[in-house]
């Protein structure tokens, strides 16, 4: 696979990854199925999204149900983190854990 090809399938799982996160927050802990996530980042097919969803499984990102359910998708871990505000030595995050979204600000410290 070539360096552009990949860096292209690096963002289209973080594009996917994203909209997954958000779609839970918005629908109380629902994920999306494969074709709402196809319709929503306008993918080619739903084996496209599909490949990309087993990608981000076996890099440990989410778990995908075995008997292949419509909402089989669950997020593992510490998924997306965001900065949302830069301050003088201080930053305002938001990171998705297990399924959770927590917010809060951190200060850098010296080692």
């Amino acid at each position: 696979m070539s360096g552009d090809a990949s860096a292209a399938g690096k963002r289209i799982r973080l594009s996917i990854l994203t909209y997954i996160e958000e779609y839970v927050n918005a629908n109380q802990g629902k994920p999306p199925t494969v074709i709402e996530i196809k319709d929503a980042l306008g993918l080619k097919s739903k084996s496209h999204v599909q490949y990309h969803l087993e990608r981000l499984a076996a890099s440990g990102y989410l778990e995908l149900s075995q008997d292949h359910k419509s909402r089989g998708i669950a997020l593992s871990g510490i998924v997306i983190g965001r900065v949302l505000k830069r301050e003088e030595g201080t930053l305002t995050i938001r990171l998705l854990y297990e399924g959770k979204v927590y917010q809060g600000t951190i200060e850098e410290v010296s080692p």
